[in-house]
């Protein structure tokens, strides 16, 4: 694909996901208030922590769907057709493989967790607790098989048929909790089932609109040695990095659980989804731009890359504007939105801001890095990210005695290291100069 063409579709993508991420978005800041009234602090507070906890989950795939968007895309770039079959093909089994013993795992030992504990909760029933988290595990793991069409779709530069995807299950899960609302007593296993079939659901959509169009990259029963030791090694570098994001965010809810009690989650989610408006706002121009990245590493078209990176530099200004804007604005559009369903500490505000601004700044870079397929700067740092995220949380709660904004902010010195060093990464994986030619600094 040529630069005016990669150009193109990357801006047809954007145009489209824009549509889609907005109606998305508005499905999703919906539903929540619907599942507050529905179950209520404390439960919703335990719902959070779940899904945040079943995003651990998505790690026993080891990188498998990542490694696939980046080996896919090279194998498209290259026209080598029979090498992106088996990458698909490779990916869909051994991930339903991986999913399957997971799920064989989780079963036996989840009858020897004690839930209300663990979730710090008298409110809710240990049977239902368990049948609440088995049915989660399921849904996930399935949908986590499933959900390899969006890496298909991305390595073929179709952002906006994902985002379709992601609005799609956010609509049905607003119109289920609508639902349960007003036809159910409150019940997390209810919550979950609704919540799992619209996931799988908008798969099997894409899943049929995708394989459709390009039945030879349609996956069956086989796996290629060769590319799906690839996958592997690829794939293992992108799980340290997810590891790293989902230890440094997804852990909040537990901590928070753990050291101020599962409503104080509901506080913090609602915070947190307000402030993601910027990350999906950031989303729309980055996920379609992770494959054209990597099209054009393999085309050697590098000075396509330097040109999208200061455009992307130049559009984490304004977000930066917008990040401030919605700290000042944000506890009245909080009691806007959700009501007094819960309260929202100024200093929450504070540091979810902080930590929003650092991530979406390590998103410009990380996202060019991870497209080219080059993980091994972001490896180190995210280890430390992993290191720094629980004692400082701890630390800042225990021993300086910071309420909940502690959780943000730890999470915000976890990703400064990269922040500092990520423009650094990327000038030596492209290099100063490339056949002569001389390059502008990244």
């Amino acid at each position: 694909m040529s630069s005016a063409a990669r150009t193109r579709n990357a801006v047809r993508q954007i145009r489209g996901a824009f549509v889609f991420k907005a109606l998305g978005a508005l499905a999703s800041f919906a539903t929540v208030p619907l599942m507050l009234r529905y179950l209520g602090a404390e439960r919703y507070g335990i719902w959070s922590t779940v899904m945040s906890v079943a995003a651990w989950a998505t790690l026993s795939d080891m990188g498998i769907g990542y490694g696939l968007r980046c080996k896919l895309t090279e194998a498209l770039a290259r026209n080598d057709a029979a090498g992106a079959s088996a990458y698909v093909s490779s990916a869909y089994t051994a991930l339903g493989a991986l999913a399957l013993a997971a799920f064989a795992l989780f079963l036996p030992l989840s009858s020897h967790v004690d839930w209300r504990w663990l979730f710090n909760t008298v409110q809710a029933d240990e049977t239902r607790l368990r049948s609440f988290t088995l049915l989660t595990a399921f849904f996930v793991l399935a949908a986590m098989w499933s959900g390899l069409v969006n890496q298909v779709l991305n390595a073929q530069q179709r952002a906006s048929a994902v985002v379709f995807g992601q609005t799609l299950c956010n609509a049905l899960v607003l119109a289920s909790s609508a639902m349960l609302l007003h036809t159910a007593r409150p019940s997390l296993p209810l919550m979950a089932t609704a919540y799992g079939t619209a996931l799988l659901t908008s798969h099997l959509v894409l899943s049929i609109w995708c394989y459709r169009k390009q039945p030879a990259l349609a996956p069956r029963a086989r796996i290629d040695a060769a590319r799906l030791r690839a996958l592997a090694r690829l794939g293992l570098q992108f799980f340290v990095l997810e590891l790293g994001y989902v230890m440094t965010v997804s852990t909040d809810k537990v901590l928070i659980t753990q050291l101020f009690g599962p409503q104080a989650v509901a506080s913090y989610d609602v915070v947190f989804k307000l402030f993601s408006a910027v990350t999906l706002a950031h989303a729309l121009t980055t996920m379609p731009l992770w494959s054209s990245y990597g099209d054009a590493y393999h085309r050697g078209d590098h000075g396509w890359i330097h040109a999208t990176l200061r455009g992307q530099r130049r559009l984490f200004a304004l977000l930066a504007v917008g990040i401030l804007l919605l700290a000042v604005a944000a506890r009245p559009l909080v009691a806007w939105w959700v009501g007094t369903a819960v309260t929202v500490p100024p200093g929450l505000v504070a540091g979810m801001a902080l930590f929003i601004g650092v991530f979406t700044w390590n998103n410009v870079h990380s996202t060019a890095l991870n497209g080219m397929g080059i993980t091994g700067p972001q490896l180190r740092l995210s280890l430390l990210a992993i290191a720094l995220n629980v004692p400082l949380s701890i630390a800042a709660v225990r021993l300086f005695g910071l309420g909940i904004e502690a959780i943000p902010l730890a999470n915000a010195i976890g990703l400064l290291p990269f922040a500092v060093r990520c423009r650094r990464h990327l000038r030596s994986a492209l290099g100063a100069t490339r056949s002569g030619v001389s390059i502008d600094p990244v």
